[in-house]
């Protein structure tokens, strides 16, 4: 269909570490009996693993705030 193109050859050796990490499962968090009563009473955070290709802002990493209460 396309004329013109170099055939490109896909080679690799086992398992990409990327796609194999993604595929990893763990147990489900613990329940907790605790409530919150109102906003920003718990807020929950995560940060990502360093990520291979940089943001538009140039940044490799990005984090995560989740209150609990909303």
């Amino acid at each position: 269909m396309v004329t013109g193109m170099h055939e490109f050859k896909v080679e690799h050796e086992g398992v990409y570490p990327v796609c194999a990490k993604g595929k990893l499962t763990r147990r489900p968090f613990t329940s907790s009996n605790s409530k919150t009563t109102h906003i920003f009473q718990l807020i929950h955070s995560d940060i990502s693993d360093m990520m291979l290709v940089k943001s538009l802002g140039e940044y490799l990493y990005y984090l995560t705030f989740v209150d609990d209460y909303s």
